[in-house]
């Protein structure tokens, strides 16, 4: 009735999809992350201290 060779070709078309999408988020992350940081950063709700420290109480 169903062939099995083509419900696991669907399933690999769907992760691969999945890979591809991922890899597409970390590259735009990783090319605007800087400039989010930096806009967060000036913006007048930024923290007044050192995010840094800040960070390093709050996982100490």
């Amino acid at each position: 009735m169903f062939n099995r060779k083509l419900e696991g070709q669907g399933l690999i078309e769907y992760a691969l999809i999945i890979v591809l999408v991922a890899i597409v988020i970390v590259i735009i992350v990783a090319l605007l992350g800087p400039a989010v940081m930096d806009a967060i950063a000036n913006s007048p709700f930024a923290p007044q201290e050192d995010s840094s420290l800040l960070l390093s109480r709050i996982f100490a």
